[in-house]
């Protein structure tokens, strides 16, 4: 091996030995282990069911557990104030000619961080903003900037045995682990993810009390959490966010060996999920009457039931186009019809090649767009048949053979030209 490389991979080692050593006795000195991790039992939240025969899956679960440790923080890496550090910083210079004195000068620091006359708290950071794969119930609202305290006594531990003062950093850590203490109980920790930022905190400085403290109390807001995430109604008809705060409520639940939602598999599994788009034209022989779009809605099959229904409407649809009056091969009247929405909702039924769907709008109202005699009468006449289909929808069979996730229905009835598609969601 040649010199060089020898004397590359030799300093190499030793830059890292020494990183190594550094590291341990940082933390010797604070009594504080980095990077600490609340325990959590992904596997077992990995398991929540989402429905039917679906589970929440290791990917997401392990997001979820991510989301909850780092929103904690690590109290190791929260700074202290600019004030704390520059008392510091002249009591470090201290120990080098006079460490007696440095001594006397960091018993002093430590009691005036406890009786608060030495602060500069830092400024509270949201770990709920931080940490958006959370829910809002169960994210943090507490942060460990509050604990300024605590992490003013570790740098005097940092300080105390850089400047060989072992009794110094010994005090200094006893303080850093009261003053957690004394911030944990007026805290106010709420939610999970509260609850969280203390274990891990009270782990982190070994603090088995608080850390046993800290779980009971994660246990208990997760059980509360479970209870006000389920909602009143029918879930299949909830929110996406609803029934994602249920589900994350759940798998934080076993993530903390709590019981979850009892037939939660049940509640959850609302079929499958398929959309709905459709444009009916109106026309005639007197003419036409524009376009009606129907936007996108949703409509769910339960296969077992043979039933559809409305996956959480009214959906929007909208009118537009133009209009004609034609006679003897004469346009007598023309122009782009009046603006008009109205909405719509779904159901139906399973049949033996795939499904029958109609789409209702009772509420609707369709302008006649017409003013002459003879064209508003027509128009009338058009209209009346076209308002029966917009109002009480038309059934629409869809073959829709096994696997397939996608159908389109055509018609032309009664001068109506329907054009409809449905896809299945994942």
């Amino acid at each position: 091996m040649p010199l060089r490389q020898a004397l590359t991979i030799g300093t190499l080692a030793a830059f890292a030995a020494a990183l190594a050593f550094n590291t341990a006795t940082a933390r010797a000195a604070t009594g504080c282990t980095a990077g600490t991790t609340a325990t959590l039992n992904v596997a077992a939240a990995a398991a929540v069911s989402t429905g039917g025969h679906s589970t929440l899956g290791a990917t997401q679960a392990c997001q979820l557990a991510t989301s909850l440790r780092s929103a904690a923080g690590d109290i190791c890496t929260t700074p202290a104030s600019a004030t704390v550090k520059a008392k510091l910083t002249t009591i470090a210079a201290l120990y080098k000619t006079n460490a007696t004195a440095a001594h006397a000068q960091l018993v002093a620091f430590l009691t005036g961080v406890e009786s608060g006359t030495i602060h500069g708290t830092l400024r509270s950071v949201s770990s709920a903003r931080r940490a958006t794969a959370l829910c809002p119930s169960v994210s943090p609202t507490i942060h460990l900037s509050g604990a300024s305290k605590a992490t003013a006594d570790l740098a005097a531990a940092a300080t105390a045995q850089a400047g060989g003062d072992d009794a110094g950093a010994a005090a200094a850590r006893a303080a850093a682990t009261s003053d957690l203490e004394s911030w944990a109980d007026s805290a106010n920790p709420s939610t999970v993810g509260d609850w969280i930022t203390i274990l891990q905190a009270a782990q982190a400085l070994g603090d088995d009390k608080l850390e046993q403290s800290a779980l009971d109390g994660a246990k208990t807001a997760a059980s509360k959490n479970v209870k006000a995430a389920e909602p009143g109604g029918d879930l299949c008809k909830a929110s996406s966010t609803t029934k994602t705060c249920l589900l994350q409520a759940n798998a934080i639940a076993q993530m903390l060996g709590v019981d979850g939602t009892d037939g939660l598999d049940k509640l959850l599994d609302c079929g499958e999920t398929w959309s709905f788009t459709m444009t009916l034209a109106g026309s005639g022989d007197g003419g036409t009457f524009g376009v009606f779009t129907y936007e996108t809605g949703k409509f769910i099959v339960d296969r077992k039931s043979k039933t559809i229904s409305d996956g959480g409407g009214p959906w929007p649809g909208h009118l537009s186009g133009n209009y004609s009056c034609i006679a003897n091969g004469h346009t007598l009247e023309s122009g782009q019809m009046p603006k008009a929405t109205f909405q719509y909702t779904l159901h139906g039924k399973v049949t033996a090649k795939g499904f029958q769907v109609t789409a209702g709008s009772p509420n609707v109202h369709i302008p006649n767009p017409f003013h002459t005699t003879l064209c508003k009468g027509m128009g009338g006449l058009g209209l009346m048949i076209l308002d029966e289909f917009v109002k009480h929808g038309l059934p629409m069979p869809f073959t829709v053979p096994a696997g397939a996730t996608t159908a389109t229905f055509k018609a032309n009835e009664g001068g109506a030209v329907f054009h409809a598609t449905i896809t299945k969601l994942p």
